[in-house]
């Protein structure tokens, strides 16, 4: 390709064009595909989430954000990893979360826990103190 756009650069700009342009649209319709699976994943999880978080009283809207936080993590993990991360507790300054799916002994689900889901997490909750995984 790089000999063609070399050799004969208006036949190469055609080639390239159309080239982004199929890349373009690929990516506009996974962007759909994505956010529509997030909003599933998001919508299904975040029942579960909310029944183990409150026991017959009004859940708290910080443990709320953080369980639909959770969830948009978990959903991304799975699609494109085949793991899962779920809000197990919170008690204030400690975020325990299960790990599920392919994170299941990865030797990278330190990297998991601590990457993705703690760094994200203390990005919108900075006072928490430690994100661990528990069984």
């Amino acid at each position: 390709l790089r000999t063609l756009c070399d050799n004969n650069p208006q036949i190469g700009s055609i080639i390239l064009d159309r080239l982004a342009a199929v890349i373009s649209e690929r990516w506009k319709n996974r962007q759909e595909q994505v956010s529509v699976m997030l909003d599933k994943g998001i919508r299904a999880r975040q029942e579960t989430a909310k029944e183990k978080a409150m026991s017959k009283e009004e859940i708290d809207p910080r443990i709320e954000q953080m369980i639909g936080l959770i969830d948009q993590l978990s959903a991304y993990i799975e699609h494109f990893h085949g793991g899962s991360v779920e809000f197990v507790a919170f008690d204030g300054k400690h975020l325990k979360v299960k790990l599920g799916g392919a994170c299941l002994g990865c030797p990278l689900s330190p990297a998991t826990l601590h990457g993705w889901v703690e760094g994200t997490v203390k990005q919108f909750f900075p006072d928490i103190e430690k994100v661990e995984a528990v069984s």
